[in-house]
């Protein structure tokens, strides 16, 4: 198969080597909504490992973006070349100590996109037409990559080795971190009506409510009782009317509102959702699953601004989380030279916390328990600076946290492949290493290629 996706690594410049692996961490969100494998799922094997479809076709969409001007069975190939390459890399990196657990991926997807529950995280996977597992490989994948770019383009671009070695030890060492949660109610906050009514006023697009429909869905066991009830064709004066007529055919019914997200969400919602339906028709039976579906749109309720009152609680918590965080941005300005240990910590926010824990961070994975990704904060725990407050609190999720970044103890053990200065001999050498030991199905390409385009 070679390695002819490598053959452009020429270039010395970190830009370039950004530019070419096309593999920053979570492009993928950026392209997943043009994407819509096929419901037959294609299936290759590497190494044993089965690759679905979907994880390919997110590869081919990175590769349109980042060259429009290619053909399409220019893409075909580089998506598969780039495909072993990926997971050679980020089986090297995971060798070097890198590996990343599921958890730590979810905890960073939970970060970046505004993934809190699994619920969440399955719609999210549903509304975009992607497998767990392959959406969750690719995502592993490219922050692996992007890992390995960022040290190689840290090797060719620092010039000092030593430097280098001094930079590698601490990022795949340890950072032991104490966290204060603050308590809010610890704080004595004054909100007036003016602030706000101001904050409404500046700020009424957060308090968008989306477009929500009342659906009225009567379920029956066979066509035949739908269709029967779909005869009726008449209006009816309220929910428990068309309850009644439903039973008397002996199905049941259901009353629900959605909001429009449920129409991409779900496939069996989404008639509903266009912009032809509208309000008081019924629908023809549909089958869903093990029954018959007849559905009335009872009611469309347009997007709207929410009033003043509905969002007035709303408003006042943020307003109070703001003036909390200044108060807290002072405590921390006022006291940050006076706190040069855990226990100088602990006594300084113990009385505006509610909690106060410690735990230990890697700082490589940039993605941490309860402040979730914060890209400053991940500098300052690869720095060389030991024991001292992160200059400014984190909000998060509505949440104030303030960070005493304690001793970092340096990993010196794993360094030493990544003593090559060349950057194209570096990913060539690794590549051309594991190649031969790839096992992969079907073994020849283009077959391979087929069978993830879903064409066999």
């Amino acid at each position: 198969m070679g390695v002819s996706v490598f053959k452009t690594l020429r270039s010395k410049t970190a830009k370039t080597i950004y530019v070419i692996l096309a593999a920053a961490f979570f492009i993928g969100f950026g392209i997943l909504s043009s994407l819509s494998p096929k419901s037959s799922i294609g299936s290759i094997k590497i190494s044993g490992e089965k690759v679905l479809q979907d994880e390919f076709l997110l590869l081919m969409k990175e590769l349109e973006r980042t060259d429009s001007e290619i053909s399409k069975e220019e893409i075909e190939n580089q998506a598969f070349e780039t495909l072993i390459a990926r997971k050679i890399i980020s089986k090297e990196i995971e060798n070097w100590g890198l590996k990343l657990s599921r958890e730590e991926l979810l905890a960073m997807l939970g970060s970046q996109a505004g993934i809190s529950t699994r619920r969440d995280y399955i719609n999210f996977l549903r509304s975009q037409g992607v497998t767990q597992k392959s959406f969750e490989n690719y995502i592993r994948d490219s922050y692996n990559l992007s890992k390995f770019q960022d040290i190689i383009v840290r090797v060719e671009t620092s010039g000092e080795l030593d430097e280098f070695q001094d930079y590698l030890s601490r990022a795949l060492g340890i950072r032991y971190v104490t966290i204060a949660e603050i308590d809010k109610s610890k704080f004595k906050i004054d909100v007036n009506q003016k602030e706000i009514e101001r904050y409404y006023i500046l700020n009424r697009s957060e308090f968008k409510i989306g477009e929500k429909r009342e659906i009225w869905i009567a379920k029956f066991d066979t066509e035949e009782k739908a269709k029967s009830f779909f005869g009726i064709q008449r209006s009816f004066s309220d929910f428990s009317d068309f309850e009644s007529s439903a039973t008397g055919i002996g199905g049941r019914a259901t009353s629900v509102i959605l909001g429009k997200e449920a129409g991409t969400q779900n496939p069996t919602f989404a008639p509903f959702f266009a912009e032809t339906a509208t309000e008081g028709v019924l629908t023809p039976p549909i089958n869903v699953g093990n029954e018959w579906w007849v559905v009335k749109i009872h009611k469309i309720y347009p997007e709207r601004i929410a009033e003043l009152k509905e969002a007035e609680s709303k408003i006042r918590e943020k307003i109070i989380a703001q003036k909390v965080f200044i108060k807290v941005k002072e405590i921390i300005d006022n006291q940050k030279d006076k706190i040069k240990s855990q226990d100088d910590f602990k006594k300084t926010f113990s009385p505006y916390s509610l909690s106060i824990y410690e735990e230990t961070f890697l700082p490589y994975l940039e993605a941490y328990p309860k402040v979730e990704f914060q890209p400053e904060l991940s500098s300052a725990l690869i720095s060389k600076e030991e024991n001292f407050v992160f200059p400014k609190p984190i909000e998060n999720k509505g949440n104030i946290f303030v960070v005493f970044v304690g001793k970092i103890l340096p990993d010196p053990t794993k360094i030493s492949d990544f003593f090559i200065f060349d950057i194209q001999r570096n990913f060539q050498s690794i590549i051309v290493r594991e190649m031969p030991s790839m096992k992969i199905e079907p073994r020849s390409k283009q077959e391979a290629i087929k069978k993830l385009l879903g064409n066999r």
